[in-house]
C-alpha cells in the first residue's frame, strides 16, 4: 500500500500537487491548529477530484517539541510496515517537524521537497522529478476554501472586439468628456439595477440627477458630447467632439455593458494582449472571490494560467490615482495565490517613480499598455523571462 504523509504549512498547492501526482492509497495530512483549515480545504478538493485516495487529518502541537517528537515517533511505528511504501512531503509544516520526521523516517520512507518550479527532490537519493497537475481556476481557489465567479475570455465575440476598438477611438477624440460621461453611467449602474421597471421609477422622480428621454434609455450629455445607453437594445449611442474632430458611433455587442462601464474595456484589452502570448493556456476576467458568510468580495481583474501551469494575477488601472491600490492588490494575491505565481500591475501610461518603487517593495511587476503596444514582442519576451525567474536556481 502506498502512503503519503504531507506536512501542511501556509502553501497548499505543493501538498495537493504531489498527492495528485503520486495518487497514494492513503494521504495523511499533518497540520497544527493554525493550518487545520488549510488541511481541511486540501482534503475536500482531493476527495472531490481523487475519490480513491483516503485522506486522514492528523494534528501536531507545533510548539511542544517533546510531545511532537513522541507523536511523530508513534506515526513511524504505525505507518512504517514492510508492505507499505511510504512517502513524506516535507514542503510545509514547522522546521522542527521536518527534522523529527527525517530522524524517525529517514531509512523507512522516501522524503521529498518540492520547489516553486514544481521540481520534486528525494532527499535520500537526490533524484529529481517534476509534477504539474493541471488545476482549474475553481480548483486553485477551492484550495483556499473560497468560490470564485469569473468571465471566460472565450465568451467574448468578434463584436466585442469591434466594441473595444470603437470605445478606444471615441475616447481618443475627447478623453476628458468620455471618461466623465462613462463615470456618471457607471455610478448610475452601481446605484440602480439595469432593468426598465426600476429606471422608469427613477425617471419619474422630481429633482433627479439622471436625464432619461424615456424608460428604456439613460442619457448623459456634456456640451456636444453625449452617451445614450439604450437598455432595451443593449447598445450605447455615443458622440464625441473636440476642436477639430468628431465621431458618432453606436456601440453594441454581447458584453458591451461590461466593456463600457468601470473601464472594463481596458481589462479586456489587457486580457487580449495576454491571450496572444504563446505561453498562455487560458485567461479569465472579472474574478470575484467570496468566502462563505462574507458580504463583500475581493476582485482580480485578469487571471492567466500558463502552459507551464503557473499563474499570473493582473491588476488593471488606466490611471493609478490611489497608490494604496498596489497594497490592496498585493494583499489579495498573497492570500489566494501560491509562491510560484506572479503579480503584475498594468496601467495605460508609465507609473510615477514612487508607484514603481511601491511595486518593487511588494514584488509586483509593472507595465503600461502604451509601451506594450509599441513593441508587443518585447513585452512577451519580458513575460517569458519573468516566469523563468520564479525561484531562480
Amino acid at each position: 500500500m502506498n502512503v503519503l504523509i504531507s506536512l501542511v504549512g501556509g502553501q497548499s498547492y505543493p501538498v495537493y500537487a504531489h498527492a495528485v501526482d503520486l495518487r497514494p492509497d492513503v494521504l495523511l495530512l499533518i497540520h497544527s491548529d493554525r493550518t487545520e483549515l488549510t488541511a481541511f480545504n486540501i482534503k475536500n478538493l482531493i476527495e472531490l477530484k481523487q475519490p480513491g485516495i483516503k485522506v486522514i487529518l492528523s494534528k501536531l502541537s507545533a510548539t511542544d517539541h517533546k510531545r511532537d517528537d513522541l507523536d511523530i515517533k508513534a506515526l513511524a511505528t504505525v505507518w512504517c510496515k514492510e508492505d507499505y511504501d511510504v512517502w513524506i512531503n516535507l514542503v510545509g509544516g514547522t522546521k522542527h517537524w521536518s527534522l523529527m520526521f527525517y530522524k524517525h523516517f529517514s531509512d523507512k520512507a522516501h522524503q521529498i521537497l518540492i520547489d516553486q518550479n514544481n521540481n520534486v527532490i528525494d532527499i535520500n537519493t537526490l533524484q529529481e522529478s517534476h509534477v504539474e497537475p493541471m488545476l482549474s481556476i475553481d480548483d486553485i481557489f477551492a484550495l483556499h476554501g473560497v468560490k470564485v465567479k469569473y468571465v471566460d475570455i472565450n465568451s467574448y465575440t468578434d463584436e466585442d472586439f469591434n466594441s473595444l476598438d470603437a470605445i478606444e477611438k471615441l475616447r481618443r477624440i475627447n478623453y476628458t468628456a468620455f471618461n466623465g460621461l462613462v463615470a456618471r453611467l457607471t455610478d448610475f449602474h452601481r446605484k440602480f439595477p439595469a432593468n426598465r421597471e426600476t429606471i422608469a421609477a427613477i425617471c419619474d422622480r422630481k429633482g433627479r440627477d439622471y436625464v432619461c428621454s424615456f424608460a428604456d434609455t439613460i442619457e448623459f450629455g456634456e456640451d456636444d458630447n453625449y452617451i445614450i445607453w439604450d437598455i432595451k437594445s443593449g447598445s450605447f449611442e455615443c458622440r464625441m467632439v473636440d476642436k477639430t474632430h468628431e465621431m458618432s458611433q453606436i456601440v453594441k455587442s454581447p458584453n458591451v455593458v461590461q466593456l463600457m462601464l468601470n473601464t472594463g474595456w481596458f481589462e479586456f484589452k489587457v486580457a487580449t494582449i495576454l491571450a496572444g502570448w504563446r505561453e498562455t493556456e487560458h485567461v479569465w476576467l472579472n474574478c470575484e472571490i467570496k468566502a462563505g458568510g462574507q458580504q463583500s468580495y475581493n476582485e482580480l481583474d485578469v487571471v492567466v494560467l500558463t502552459k507551464s501551469h503557473k499563474w499570473l494575477f493582473i491588476e488593471c488601472k488606466t490611471t493609478l490615482f490611489e497608490p494604496t491600490n498596489i497594497d490592496k492588490f498585493n494583499e489579495v494575491v498573497r492570500k489566494y495565490s501560491g509562491i510560484g505565481s506572479k503579480k503584475i500591475f498594468i496601467t495605460e501610461h508609465p507609473m510615477k517613480p514612487n508607484d514603481q518603487t511601491r511595486c518593487a517593495l511588494t514584488q509586483i511587476e509593472h507595465f503600461d499598455t502604451t509601451s506594450i503596444m509599441q513593441d508587443i514582442r518585447k513585452f512577451y519576451v519580458q513575460l517569458s523571462d519573468l516566469m523563468t525567474k520564479i525561484n531562480p536556481q
